[in-house]
């Protein structure tokens, strides 16, 4: 995995080769292996290497022999091997057996439409010098990520926005209504970001950069189908595929993990990886000491029936604390719940043990039909015409009583109409207006709902199910669950997280089958995936119940080791600090927390969460404009050596040759 920046203009400005190294040197954190630089009189690509399967020849960036095209690219895709056959056979050559070099040969032989055979997770800037022509592109589920600014004719990008803090005519500063979508719905819609003049490439969108002028296409759409062979016959076919997937994943030439959180997702991958390494297998977890949350006894059956090593941190409060600045800060959004701070610190001691990639279960969830948003799509459009439903989705909500039988009424007749492409996630949008209310500039949920109908209008066709899966994988899987607290938690210490669950032949299967084999009437959801793996996982993992990886948020928000942290927002909220914050609702929420605190209650949910994203929002705003001072500048490291610097051959280039700079 790596980080990569550049600067693409007609006109490049003065220096921008050192603003290049500048920006590389703020993503060195994903590439801590070498840094290099590349230029000519209208490109600058910046590249910083974590070397996994290719070392040194995979470095970046790199061009084919000809010097005509070049590539920096952050991500691995699975299927190089039948790629470069294929390439061969049309009369590639290949000598430095690396995937990056499987990709360059692809583009230069297809263009953009090379991008749609790639089965992986990538982002990658490709430059084609002869029609002085730059692609920016992402994949298709949103696994890395590939920011880009414009200004005039000057389009800069970088695998993570921090990196734009060394242009020196630009500020980040926060955009209030992205602002107010992400407190609203737990992520900010793409393509925009919580920073303005700020875009985020969208997944499986190709932009081609020439004469600074920006021009888009899209993957083209999966194909829709319905499975046609039998349920025993897609038991089968789903366990070979995710076998070759995690196959796929699991080569590389260092050390690989499985972060195993003893529920059935990790169990699967953790036993597909045991049976398929030669060596033993060491795999981690995380553990928090409130009981709720803590899944160690089933992470420890787990890994002593597939006879893995096993290790984990513990999360505490006073660990989450001590975490939380650094992991907003990579971050780069504010977060709603404090879940990325422990696999913030969980990346860091794989770093620490000489790991480079970990593999997981994210994925599952989603593609599998594993969230309770699903089951309560189904549930909420009984409701009203049988009220025993009521029961049922309650305890799908939380828990019965009367109030809550009140509530589950309430909110079916308030959300009832199954075709509002929205449909499934606006009770939990809705529930979020605590948090929403603390923001200075008050979006209401009637326009952030609108406004989300528009970006979505495409799912209309879809059935409920498939919407509700579609606003998963785009919304809350791309742009939270894989990007927050996967990506940027991962990387952040240069670690590679790998997702098997996201192969492109998994996907195209588990979203053929009929959603009842997923989600039956009655019974546990996941059901398919259960049942195939029933041979080769214990009952306890099997049958057990799905429990969401969450952290202790409302025991860190009321902790006393998290008071340094809500004493120094609540100064600057004081002093009028913070322009996108609502002065009295915060204040109303700090004095809520004291309350709690000394009455000995737990604070509500709601509170918690909003007091979350306030203190979140003011630390990311805090660390980055202290890391935009020319007094940081300057402090600046690029890494693990000084940044090798290429001046590319050819007419109108600039003179020199490589140099290395500081």
């Amino acid at each position: 995995m790596c980080g990569i920046a550049g600067i693409v203009s007609p006109r490049l400005p003065s220096g921008a080769v050192r603003i290049v190294c500048e920006m590389v040197s703020h993503v060195a954190h994903r590439g801590p292996d070498a840094q290099a630089v590349v230029h000519d009189e209208q490109c600058v690509f910046g590249h910083a290497l974590l070397a996994i399967a290719g070392g040194d020849a995979s470095r970046q960036p790199m061009s084919d022999d000809s010097g005509q095209h070049w590539i920096s690219y952050n991500g691995e895709i699975y299927n190089g091997p039948e790629l470069q056959q294929e390439l061969e056979s049309l009369g590639n050559g290949f000598r430095r057996g690396c995937d990056t070099e499987v990709v360059l040969a692809s583009l230069r032989e297809w263009g953009d439409r090379a991008v749609e055979r790639f089965n992986g997770g990538f982002a990658l800037a490709y430059y084609d010098r002869a029609s002085a022509g730059v692609l920016l592109a992402r994949d298709e589920f949103g696994k890395r990520p590939l920011y880009y600014t414009q200004s005039g004719g000057m389009i800069a990008f970088a695998s993570e926005m921090k990196a734009f803090l060394a242009l020196p005519w630009f500020s980040l500063r926060y955009d209030e209504d992205a602002l107010a979508t992400l407190y609203w719905t737990s992520a900010v819609t793409a393509p925009g970001t919580v920073f303005q003049e700020v875009s985020q490439v969208l997944p499986g969108e190709c932009i081609w950069i020439r004469n600074g002028r920006m021009s888009r296409t899209s993957m083209a759409p999966r194909p829709a189908h319905r499975y046609q062979g039998s349920r025993d016959d897609a038991i089968h076919e789903l366990r070979h595929r995710i076998a070759k997937s995690v196959r796929r994943r699991a080569r590389a030439n260092r050390p690989v993990t499985v972060l195993a959180s003893g529920g059935l997702d990790s169990s699967i991958v953790a036993l597909e990886v045991a049976a398929d390494v030669s060596r033993r297998v060491t795999a981690y977890s995380i553990a928090f000491p409130d009981t709720k949350y803590d899944e160690s006894a089933e992470q420890d059956a787990v890994c002593t029936i597939l006879g893995l090593a096993h290790r984990r941190i513990v999360a505490t409060p006073a660990t989450i604390a001590a975490g939380f600045r650094d992991a907003v800060y990579h971050a780069e959004q504010p977060i709603p719940t404090a879940s990325p701070i422990p696999m913030y610190q969980l990346a860091r001691q794989l770093r620490a043990d000489g790991y480079a990639v970990a593999l997981s279960g994210e994925g599952a969830d989603e593609i599998f039909l594993g969230y309770g948003v699903f089951k309560e799509v189904l549930l909420r459009d009984a409701v009203l015409d049988r009220p025993s439903v009521a029961a049922d989705l309650a305890a799908a909500y939380g828990g019965w009583s009367e109030s809550v039988n009140a509530a589950v009424h309430a909110v079916v007749g308030r959300f009832s109409n199954p075709n509002d492409v929205l449909h499934s996630h606006l009770p939990r949008y809705y529930n979020n207006k605590t948090a929403a209310s603390a923001l200075a500039r008050g979006i209401s949920f009637r326009t952030t709902r609108e406004r989300e109908e528009r970006a979505y209008a495409d799912l209309a066709g879809l059935d409920p199910i498939a919407r509700a899966r579609a606003l998963e994988l785009s919304k809350l899987l791309a742009g939270y669950l894989l990007s927050v607290q996967g990506d940027r938690m991962a990387l952040a210490s240069g670690i590679e997280n790998r997702c098997p669950f996201l192969d492109d032949d998994v996907v195209a299967l588990a979203v053929s089958l009929p959603h009842e084999w997923h989600l039956p009437p009655t019974g546990p959801e996941k059901k398919i995936l259960r049942d195939a793996y029933r041979d080769g996982l214990p009952a306890t993992v099997v049958d057990r119940p799905k429990k969401p990886y969450l952290a202790p948020d409302v025991a860190f928000v009321q902790s006393r080791d998290a008071d340094p942290l809500f004493q120094e927002f609540a100064d600057s909220l004081r002093k009028d600090e913070l322009p996108w914050a609502s002065r009295p609702h915060g204040e109303y929420l700090l004095e809520r927390r004291k309350r709690a605190r000394h009455g000995g209650v737990v604070l509500p949910y709601s509170q918690a969460r909003a007091l979350l994203l306030l203190l979140s929002t003011y630390s990311l705003e805090r660390d980055l404009a202290m890391r935009k001072s020319p007094s940081h500048r300057r402090s600046v490291s690029v890494g693990a050596e000084t940044v090798v610097v290429t001046s590319l051959p050819g007419p109108g280039c600039r003179a020199g040759g490589n140099r290395r700079t500081r």
